[in-house]
């Protein structure tokens, strides 16, 4: 049940990484083609894929978002654009890994809980409204 739990932390993380390498690599080997490759990475955008987390100043929306990425193309190889992503991941880079894995699991594990609840209330909903489309 913890592995379960803690593996989307791991998938995204691993994610991340892999872009970030794949990126540095074909830019190295399309630089000499006039070719610049970047990376941007995100932390929390308030989009459908994150449950539509409610905006905030560590979770802008996709517009706040996609500003910040165009102000930013051409500047580096991989850049986190929006100031306040910037922020928290220094910030982040600055707590001791064994609090920060610790946080996160917790993390995930709740947003993991709270999707099953959401998905068993749409199953419910889904299950009554079949039922009663039946019965008529």
């Amino acid at each position: 049940m913890l592995l379960n739990g803690y593996e989307p932390m791991t998938w995204i993380e691993s994610v991340v990484k892999y872009l970030a390498m794949f990126s540095a690599c074909t830019s190295l080997e399309y630089k000499h083609h006039g070719i610049d490759i970047q990376c941007q990475a995100p932390m929390f955008v308030s989009t459908k894929m994150t449950c539509d987390m409610k905006t905030s100043l560590f979770v802008p929306t996709p517009d706040k978002y996609s500003k910040a990425c165009t102000k930013w193309i051409g500047y580096e190889k991989l850049v986190v654009p929006y100031f306040f992503h910037n922020l928290q991941s220094f910030l982040i880079r600055k707590i001791p890994d064994v609090l920060m894995d610790s946080y996160m699991l917790r993390f995930f594990l709740y947003r993991r809980e709270k999707g099953l609840i959401d998905d068993s209330q749409i199953k419910g909903l889904e299950a009554s409204c079949n039922s009663e489309t039946n019965q008529h």
